[in-house]
């Protein structure tokens, strides 16, 4: 089998090229989408689990979803979402 060496030099230059045009390509999120996000988690918070801190809250459903890290704003409401409405059949309440 034939392995290919590029020149460094070349490698290189296509490196910094890719990385360029990333950069000018990139575009940041609006932070202002936050707000709704937060207002939203914070309803969940105040009116489901107020006894618990936000960490407390937070790593609860994180034991019982796994991991959160990927997850994008609107997919984390809507699984906390179903994971509140679980918890609070599970205690016999409503939501």
């Amino acid at each position: 089998m034939e392995h290919i060496n590029p020149d460094k030099n070349e490698l290189s230059e296509t490196i910094k090229r890719i990385l360029e045009e990333m950069r000018y390509n990139y575009k940041p999120r609006d932070p202002e989408r936050l707000e709704g996000f937060y207002e939203k988690l914070k309803t969940i918070h105040k009116n489901h689990f107020p006894e618990q801190s936000f960490g407390q809250m937070i790593m609860n459903f994180q034991v019982d979803y796994g991991d959160i890290f990927y997850l994008e704003n609107d997919r984390f409401l809507e699984k906390i979402t179903e994971w509140t409405v679980k918890q609070e059949s599970s205690k016999g309440g409503s939501v």
